[in-house]
């Protein structure tokens, strides 16, 4: 078997109803970065806010930090709170220097990849998506 129809059986495998799959999978790493990206944003000067993205902000974070899945609401806090205790400076220090990139950075908008998805959709927090 080659890899090429590895992969597709193993994708058919995911698609099979008789597959118990009852939960949704959330990265709590996302949560932490949204809310510390409100956090510093809120302490910039206005003139900053007309020249950044958050949506860009958390691509260029999430993409220079590691996904934590959860399943449940139990493991979501306890998975927090130890990214908290162990990584909380990486996380500060990372979402600073997403800030300042895209600033530094900024660029008109572009055309968005899901332009059907409003930018006020969705929760943020952990708490309401489980």
């Amino acid at each position: 078997m080659n890899p090429w129809e590895a992969k597709t059986k193993k994708l058919q495998m995911w698609q099979d109803p008789k597959m118990k799959r009852s939960k949704r999978r959330f990265n709590v790493m996302e949560s932490l970065v949204i809310k510390e990206i409100e956090a510093q944003y809120s302490r910039l000067s206005e003139q900053v806010h007309t020249k950044i993205d958050l949506t860009d902000v958390e691509a260029w974070v999430l993409n220079r930090l590691p996904p934590r899945y959860v399943t449940s609401k139990r493991w979501a806090k306890s998975v927090e709170d130890q990214i908290l205790q162990e990584q909380g400076g990486l996380l500060v220090g990372t979402v600073r220097k997403g800030l300042f990139a895209v600033y530094n950075n900024a660029q008109p908008s572009d055309t968005p990849l899901f332009p059907e998805i409003s930018t006020t959709e969705g929760s943020w927090n952990w708490e309401s998506t489980l």
